[in-house]
């Protein structure tokens, strides 16, 4: 038995150090970052929902040293941005992926604030009904890194961990994870729309819509038209706040503001934080079945 679980450890511990050169803190606040993955030289992948919006990130790269990266594309429908950085980071390539079985057990490598490796362990709860979506694991999202490697006891890849809309913390197949590469490097990147000035706050007040917000998921008939999978359901409006103004319903699906996805859990917190009193902010929701745009004005946080 002692040597039994002499030789996991050491295989543990030899995942760990193996996955080292793919991990990548990206910093979007001072005491907030998420696990990003190394994928190719100047392109990190991370999960959408787990990462702030933000016109730029900070990295730690393996090693120590840092990085500018911003973002480069936004998949809110597979969960997954990529992020363009300002200097070199070579990589080998990731490798070879496997599925994942039932009951077998999963060693999740993630990131922590200066890119060294954080290691978890989780078993595959439940595999998926539909063919192409990830397993699910017996985690929850307060234990798992957004963005960490998932990898068997082999050492083989199976993927990236992420929190679908419902919560439950699943596998995103390393096969996703590459179309969205590939078709990010295949299709040109949009221009960024072009914003009024922002009027900056005098305090640390943070920006305020006068929304509650809970996670949905887009209807299956509406995911084409929405252009993503889950969206956040607005569940509460204050009266006279910016989103009354705005003629904002309950039963509305925030989409997405200023084209950055609010999907994520922290999305509109972190998008507020970087707002000005006074900004106005294009929002795209769900109505019915419809998709339709509003302007909503920031205002200070009473």
């Amino acid at each position: 038995m002692t040597t039994a679980l002499a030789s996991l450890s050491d295989d543990l511990a030899a995942i760990a150090a193996a996955a080292a050169p793919w991990l990548v803190a990206i910093r979007v606040g001072p005491q907030s970052y998420t696990t990003g993955i190394a994928w190719a030289d100047g392109l990190v992948v991370t999960t959408d929902r787990g990462l702030l919006a933000r016109p730029s990130y900070t990295l730690v790269l393996p090693g120590g040293d840092t990085s500018t990266a911003t973002p480069a594309r936004r998949d809110p429908s597979s969960d997954l941005v990529s992020l363009r950085t300002d200097r070199p980071n070579p990589v080998s390539p990731l490798p070879p992926a496997r599925e994942p079985a039932l009951g077998s057990l999963t060693v999740i490598v993630g990131s922590d604030f200066d890119a060294s490796p954080t290691i978890r362990l989780a078993l595959v709860h439940r595999l998926p009904r539909a063919a192409g979506q990830g397993a699910f694991l017996d985690s929850i999202d307060a234990q798992v890194s957004a963005g960490a490697l998932v990898f068997d006891p082999h050492g083989a890849v199976l993927g990236m961990a992420h929190t679908d809309p419902s919560g439950a913390v699943r596998i995103l197949p390393h096969r996703t994870i590459a179309r969205f590469v590939e078709n990010a490097h295949r299709r040109p990147v949009a221009p960024e729309r072009p914003q009024p000035p922002p009027i900056r706050r005098t305090d640390s007040r943070r920006g305020w819509f006068g929304i509650a917000l809970q996670p949905i998921t887009v209807p299956e008939p509406l995911v084409t038209r929405a252009g993503q999978a889950s969206g956040r359901l607005v569940v509460g409006i204050t009266g006279g706040g910016p989103a009354d103004e705005a003629r904002l319903r309950i039963g509305d699906v925030l989409l997405s503001l200023n084209g950055h996805s609010t999907s994520g859990t922290n999305a509109l917190r972190g998008f507020l934080e970087s707002a000005g009193a006074g900004d106005r902010v294009e929002a795209r929701i769900l109505r019915d079945t419809s998709v339709v745009t509003i302007w909503l004005t920031v205002a200070e946080q009473p």
